[in-house]
């Protein structure tokens, strides 16, 4: 497989093939300027300059290889998303994501991406697809991970093969810790009365026999030859709404790329909204000095610093001169900081050393 995909490449594309190391620091956001491209075309995965992409022999066949690294858009869109806005939990060093429906190229390369993460792969095994030796067999409806110990996930066409959605996107819930990610993609249809755009920004068009927003493969596919279901192996259609909202029920918050034309031609990525990053609200009740300040999103961050907490302060464990004071006696902002950290026992501390 590897021989016939090399073999494709001209030895002018060869030679624009650079040494490319991912860097998911937001600091470094042209990060795909050091790559010299003269070309039409530019792998974010893999740094290749091209004059076109190679073809993917599917159900429809299509433009869309990357002939060297073996990509396909929805592989490249997570490191041309990771590249240009990496969540922020995949910015520290060491951080574990899980892989559903992992693509085994794709896979080296982020592991080779900086900061260095420790990438896991699950994958179902279902027949037809082939999966590297360090793939775990899973199902995303019943992860075997134990509570928030993962820092985020990449799922990729996984859940229309899914029968119980719902369980699927609480079991990821559960194993990723407030804050951390869920970089999705799923082919979906664009709602009807609410689409805004071209359908290409707006998922797939859907049968004309299609109404509401999900859609029984079972009952559609002699009748969907163009859409979700003519793979013998998807369980279900949705739109792409009704996905959105399905994570957002699970308290996360999700938003789509924000990817023009030109952007989605030059590294060979999609701007459908069948794709959107889902972060986890942080659970208000959580105890916020369990974390070190590093591992602290900005809003909690702010809330620590308006109480007179820095970063050495509150990894030390410190107490500040605030904790002297009665909680009734803060202000409005102050007892709200206090509330949203989980602190209010520092206070009921401090009055019980000074009785």
């Amino acid at each position: 497989m590897t021989k016939k995909i090399l073999s494709s490449v001209s030895g002018e594309e060869k030679n624009n093939h650079e040494p490319f190391v991912m860097s998911f620091t937001s600091q470094n956001t042209s990060v795909l300027d050091r790559v010299t491209c003269n070309q039409k075309h530019l792998c974010p995965c893999c740094g290749t300059c091209l004059s076109e992409w190679g073809t993917i022999h599917t159900i429809n066949a299509r433009k869309g290889l990357c002939p060297v690294c073996g990509t396909f858009e929805r592989q490249r869109a997570v490191c041309y998303d990771f590249i240009v806005a990496p969540p922020k939990s995949l910015t520290k060093k060491g951080a574990a994501v899980a892989y559903f429906g992992p693509h085994i190229e794709h896979t080296k390369l982020l592991r080779s991406a900086t900061p260095a993460m420790h990438l896991q792969e699950f994958d179902y095994f279902a027949q037809g697809y082939r999966n590297s030796p360090t793939t775990v067999h899973a199902d995303v409806q019943d992860i075997p991970l134990s509570d928030e110990s993962f820092d985020g996930i990449i799922i990729l066409h996984v859940l229309e093969h899914v029968p119980n959605l719902d369980k699927a996107i609480s079991e990821m819930s559960r194993v990723i810790k407030s804050g951390g990610f869920i970089h999705h993609e799923t082919p979906c249809y664009y709602d009807l009365d609410s689409l805004t755009e071209s359908p290409l920004k707006n998922g797939l068009k859907p049968p004309s026999n299609f109404f509401g927003e999900v859609q029984d493969c079972e009952k559609y596919r002699k009748e969907d030859r163009k859409g979700i279901c003519r793979q013998h192996d998807h369980l279900f259609g949705y739109t792409c709404n009704y996905l959105k909202k399905a994570f957002e029920n699970h308290k996360f918050d999700c938003s789509y790329p924000d990817i023009t034309q030109d952007i989605a031609d030059r590294y060979g990525v999609v701007p459908q909204i069948n794709r959107f990053r889902c972060i986890k609200k942080w659970n208000d009740s959580l105890n916020f000095k369990k974390l070190y300040w590093t591992q602290l999103h900005e809003k909690a961050q702010e809330a620590a610093k308006l109480l007179g907490f820095d970063e050495s302060l509150w990894d030390n464990d410190s107490t500040v001169p605030i904790f002297s004071m009665p909680f009734e006696s803060l202000g409005a902002e102050m007892k709200s900081a206090v509330n949203y950290l989980g602190l209010e026992s520092y206070f009921e501390e401090a009055r019980q050393n000074q009785e």
